[in-house]
């Protein structure tokens, strides 16, 4: 009777509890937070601002893009990950489990987390790698060195849109957590490029009075097209007056590599916009 009415307390919870505990706390937390990340990549912040470039003045010339020329790391960011299930690994040793199961976890963790460090891909050859601005056409070279002409007029479309910076886990938030992209296509051929140049609100307009549609992405979010439309560039009639007209340009020939394109005529000092030599001159005439 005495054994029956004695009580010692609530049962134990066994080991292998706790351990399928702490797995759900961990896979779960991280789940989560890569849901979270794949969640917030699909929308664009409902405010935001310009970028200062845009409002600058256009100055023809060159931009390149050295990063779209090298191995793609699609998971270096995420390379913690399996960090932490090697951490839960050791762990598992101080436990009454099989040291089988601590050591594949903590291998598998190891193995997982250099792989995701050092895993790369090749380039997207149709990445842009240089772009060379110009008043009446653009160049494009992607990372295949594949060269594009666009020649702006009523063929060409700009299409602009906004793509958010993916999150990274404990990493300083950047200061512009979106990017702005203006599509350039005529006929079939299209091409993306980063809004991100001296002078591109005024570009645009450039492209405009010669011609071209220059619309908003579907989907774009309501202070993107706002902000821009209220630039002055954006407004009719902004090249009424001669103070707003584009910069008047030379056309020069580089003496090294023999390219040609259109310059500031009120620059003292040029570089070639292929191979950065001083060495310009004005075209032989025939």
């Amino acid at each position: 009777m005495r054994a029956l009415l004695s009580y010692d307390g609530p049962p134990e919870p066994s080991v292998g509890a706790s351990v399928w505990v702490m797995y759900l706390l961990l896979f779960g937390g991280i789940g989560l937070w890569l849901w979270r990340r794949n969640l917030a990549a699909g929308k664009v912040l409902p405010q935001g601002g310009l970028d200062f470039r845009i409002k600058q003045r256009f100055v023809p010339g060159g931009i390149f893009y050295p990063e779209n020329k090298e191995r793609v790391r699609p998971f270096r960011e995420n390379y913690w990950v399996g960090l932490i299930m090697a951490a839960a690994g050791l762990l598992l040793f101080a436990t009454a489990l099989p040291a089988f199961f601590a050591l594949f976890l903590l291998i598998w963790g190891l193995g997982l987390s250099g792989w995701m460090f050092f895993h790369s891909t090749p380039p997207s050859p149709s990445a842009p790698a240089w772009t060379n601005f110009q008043i009446d056409h653009l160049v494009v070279t992607d990372a295949s060195d594949v060269r594009s002409v666009f020649v702006i007029g009523p063929r060409v479309t700009i299409t602009l849109s906004v793509s958010r910076v993916p999150m990274v886990f404990l990493a300083k938030a950047p200061p512009n957590p979106y990017r702005c992209f203006m599509t350039v296509a005529e006929g079939g051929a299209g091409i993306r490029l980063p809004l991100e140049f001296p002078g591109a609100g005024e570009y645009l307009a450039i492209c405009r009075k010669e011609g071209a549609t220059v619309d908003f992405a579907e989907g774009s979010p309501p202070w993107f097209a706002e902000q821009m439309k209220r630039l002055p560039s954006w407004q009719k009639g902004y090249f009424t007056s001669k103070a707003e007209q584009p910069g008047q340009t030379a056309v020069l020939v580089c003496v090294t590599c023999g390219g040609s394109g259109s310059y500031a005529a009120d620059r003292d000092a040029r570089l070639c916009q292929f191979c950065g030599s001083s060495e310009l001159r004005a075209p032989s005439r025939k």
